[in-house]
């Protein structure tokens, strides 16, 4: 399924901002996620193939602003996004 989700706004969660799972050519795009308590955006480590996760803004989420536990990022794209931490160094 390919799937676009852009322009929202996502903050004061007490767990995770965004779960990204189970999608195919999914792009998640200009989202602000911030205050999060603990990651603001997280990939799930199954089913997701032809991610892109570009130009969002990940700030002062608890324990990470960017999560994708997939060795290397495979299967998604990380590019042009602001946040302070990340788990891996494929994270853009």
């Amino acid at each position: 399924m390919t799937s676009t989700v852009s322009h929202n706004v996502i903050n004061g969660n007490t767990g995770v901002g965004v779960l990204i799972g189970g999608s195919i050519d999914a792009t998640f795009q200009n989202n602000v996620i911030s205050g999060n308590g603990q990651y603001g955006i997280s990939v799930s480590l199954f089913g997701v193939f032809g991610l892109k996760v570009t130009n969002n803004t990940a700030l002062a989420n608890g324990t990470l602003d960017l999560n994708d536990p997939v060795p290397n990022c495979a299967g998604s794209v990380w590019s042009g996004n602001t946040f302070f931490t990340a788990n891996q160094s494929c994270i853009h």
